[in-house]
């Protein structure tokens, strides 16, 4: 759990810190008084980037340099001190227990963090990339070697792609082509087994939300029946002429549906919402019980989309998760029995100052 945030130049935030709470921390304050940077901030500290921006000048705070975010991770009986540091130029430091480290998932795997915004809650109808990505945050937490593999698969890409847009041939591309399909299959292997895994923990909460919408899932590899390396040999002058590789792990998706239609064409809203928040909390209890520890959970804004009872519903079946820290903003006080019953802590945010009540 983290124990400690230290915060400077970002967004609108006063430089500041605090000592959170183990369980639940909720951060209340009016439209744009700071309360979602103060979710980035602790993004920040657990991926080295922002879940608002790719643009990390727009995180920090303008006439500053840079930002940093500083943290206390309590792992079991070990504390871990997490330091990170962006500028302007795309400078990056990452610091783990007073030494430097290069590779971001060595905090990530240590401190894994999920993000539900108000956009998160459009899961179904958004595009296969941002499933890819909710189930990717899974396979990366339970699956050792899967980051590996994922960066690997991506720079084959990128090669193969560069080379499809510069025309080039059969025999230049055979290499790449070869160890592209290499690693798609391991990247999909592990993908597949994950959602082996995390299917059936979904179906039964769906069930339990919507028990007679007939809702259906289904893992869609990135290419349809048949050998990869056959389809990419097929398609060799399509992709030319796109400049890009149609087929692959990188066109995955999990597609939801009911009966042969899209199941956002045919819940309502609020049912998609239940779907949504469904696989959430299934894959928040896969990671939990695979890795038997928890991590963070960062509800910013909650309340737009859910009404009190789901707000407590959800909190509750996170909470009731060994391990999982859970920070919520919102535009009013929490509710003071939920936070009672956690033994909560409250954060008022004014004009960028973080204050505690007691």
């Amino acid at each position: 759990m983290l124990t400690e945030l230290r915060f400077q130049h970002i967004r609108n935030l006063t430089d500041g810190a605090l000592l959170p709470a183990p369980h639940l921390n909720w951060v209340f304050g009016g439209n744009g008084a700071g309360k979602t940077s103060l979710l980035e901030a602790i993004g920040l500290l657990a991926t080295g980037r922002s879940f608002r921006s790719s643009q990390i000048e727009r995180v920090i705070q303008d006439g500053k340099a840079e930002l940093t975010v500083f943290g206390r991770w309590q792992s079991g009986a070990q504390e871990h001190r997490i330091g990170v540091r962006r500028d302007r130029q795309s400078g990056f430091e990452l610091r783990l227990d007073g030494q430097s480290e290069r590779k971001l998932s060595a905090v990530a795997t240590l401190m894994p963090v999920q993000v539900l915004t108000p956009d998160s809650y459009s899961l179904l109808s958004a595009s296969p990339r941002e499933r890819r990505r909710f189930l990717d945050w899974g396979v990366f937490h339970v699956e050792h070697g899967y980051a590996g593999i994922a960066q690997r698969y991506a720079r084959l890409l990128q090669q193969r792609n560069a080379l499809l847009k510069a025309k080039a041939g059969s025999k230049e591309l055979a290499p790449w082509t070869s160890q592209l399909v290499e690693a798609a299959d391991i990247l999909h292997r592990l993908r597949l087994h994950y959602w082996q895994m995390l299917a059936p923990d979904v179906e039964a909460a769906v069930a339990g939300f919507l028990p007679d919408a007939g809702v259906s899932f289904d893992w869609y590899r990135g290419w349809p029946e048949g050998q990869l390396a056959e389809l990419l040999e097929t398609g060799l002058e399509r992709d030319r002429i796109n400049g890009a590789t149609g087929y692959g792990p990188h066109k995955a998706d999990l597609r939801v549906r009911i009966g042969r239609i899209a199941a956002d064409e045919k819940l309502s809203r609020g049912q998609c919402k239940l779907v949504v928040q469904a696989l959430h909390l299934a894959q928040l209890r896969k990671v939990a019980e695979q890795n038997e520890r928890g991590g963070l959970l960062l509800l910013d804004d909650i309340s737009t989309e859910l009404d009190a009872a789901r707000q407590a519903e959800l909190l509750a079946s996170v909470l009731a998760l060994p391990g999982w820290q859970v920070f919520v903003t919102a535009t009013q006080k929490g509710p003071e029995d939920l936070l009672a019953r956690y033994n909560g802590a409250m954060f008022h945010v004014e004009h960028g100052v973080v204050s505690a009540l007691q």
